[in-house]
């Protein structure tokens, strides 16, 4: 047989993704629960049971997952379940990036047109990276983080879990963002943030007190994920 490519996520971001790769996509996949329809913008859709799972892992097929930011610890856990049951999502680089030969990425990422990764730049999984986004030296995003268009984050920087940040906003230099923040559009955050937060303003201003973060999936989950290499099609 030969290797098939999917994405996990019949929806807007999903069809968006789709349009951007550069070649063919065999169908959207979702979990059985959320399967409704067979098609989605023309594309097939397959509920993702256990016969497709061991096709997927026999073949190697390409899955790269395409769940969105409105709910990013239900997008984390989408992610877990999938690699836990095996599938270990592809990245996608798009051929109109820069990543620096000495940027490291883990698995699972989409990178847009127009991104640069600087020199040391540390990349976790499961990052959606959206076009013209600037990542400068020596910054470590960890994982499930959603940046926006035209985002720009300073050298030696720190991003941790579940963040997201607006089109255009800036995190200074040196800058460490705790798990699950949200910066505001156009926001410039030149200090620390604090888990659970929202920033907004230029400077970043906190307006929303920081609140407990779950920590039942990502405590550890660094360290339960393994290492693999980055997939950059041809």
């Amino acid at each position: 047989m030969s290797k098939k490519c999917f994405i996990f996520g019949a929806g807007d971001f999903g069809f968006t993704l789709a349009r951007m790769l550069p070649f063919h996509v065999d169908g959207f996949l979702v979990d059985e629960a959320y399967y409704k329809d067979s098609l989605y913008q023309g594309i097939p859709v397959f509920p993702l049971n256990e016969t497709l799972q061991r096709e997927i892992m026999t073949y190697d097929h390409a899955v790269y997952f395409a769940i969105g930011y409105n709910n990013m610890q239900a997008r984390e856990q989408a992610f877990v379940r999938l690699v836990n049951s095996g599938i270990h999502p592809s990245t996608f680089i798009s051929k109109q990036a820069f990543i620096d030969s000495t940027a490291e990425l883990g698995f699972g990422n989409i990178i847009f047109p127009g991104v640069v990764l600087e020199a040391g730049v540390v990349l976790g999984n499961n990052n959606i990276i959206w076009s013209n986004v600037t990542v400068c030296h020596d910054t470590q995003l960890e994982d499930h983080n959603f940046i926006a268009s035209g985002s720009t984050i300073g050298g030696f920087a720190s991003i941790h879990n579940r963040c997201f940040l607006g089109f255009g906003s800036v995190v200074d230099s040196y800058v460490e963002v705790l798990n699950d923040t949200l910066l505001g559009a156009n926001s410039f955050l030149t200090h620390c943030a604090s888990s659970g937060s929202l920033y907004v303003g230029n400077p970043a201003a906190q307006k929303k007190a920081a609140r407990s973060s779950s920590s039942s999936i990502s405590s550890g989950f660094n360290q339960s994920l393994p290492s693999l290499p980055t997939e950059v099609p041809p």
